[in-house]
């Protein structure tokens, strides 16, 4: 049985990894020979040992992407975190003006303090409730509340005037 075929290919021991590949896919063979300068057998290059070779190579670069954007996510992250802090920080100091901001649901999603004196509802049992609920625990009419929720999404927001009064005052 045959172990190569003829003409058998050769490549220099220093032959770069593209040229072996070019002298494999135009002879259309699945091996060629490594010489040395003296023109010796002294290895042999499969498509196997390419393939091996420039997959390690390739996983390696993905890794080392994957690294670069965990830190970016990270530092990302911090900074939303961050600038996330410093909003909440604005809004709760509003000491006049109730702060209600909802999910596109209409879930209620941050309820500032003034908020919550002025509403006289925590925030923890406004937040993930609906805005309907909330203006149900006000006591308030909700009959005309899905117009004034359809006009929302066009403006982007929902003002409202409320008076509450505390031990008749």
């Amino acid at each position: 049985s045959e172990v190569m075929s003829a003409p058998v290919y050769k490549a220099s021991f220093d032959a770069p990894v593209d040229e072996v590949t070019t002298i494999l896919t135009d002879a259309g063979i699945r091996r060629v020979v490594i010489v040395d300068q003296q023109d010796q057998i002294i290895g042999l290059v499969t498509q196997s040992n390419i393939m091996r070779g420039l997959e390690e190579s390739y996983i390696s670069i993905l890794q080392q992407v994957i690294k670069e954007k965990e830190t970016k996510l990270a530092h990302t992250s911090q900074e939303l975190a961050d600038l996330s802090q410093y909003l909440v920080t604005i809004l709760d100091s509003a000491i006049d003006m109730a702060v209600v901001a909802t999910d596109k649901a209409f879930r209620v999603i941050y309820f500032n303090q003034c908020a919550e004196s002025i509403m006289g509802i925590p925030a923890a049992e406004a937040i993930g409730k609906s805005v309907e609920q909330v203006h149900g625990m006000l006591d308030l009419r909700v009959t005309n509340f899905r117009p004034i929720m359809e006009n929302v999404g066009s403006s982007g927001s929902y003002d409202f005037p409320y008076d509450r009064e505390i031990d008749g005052e």
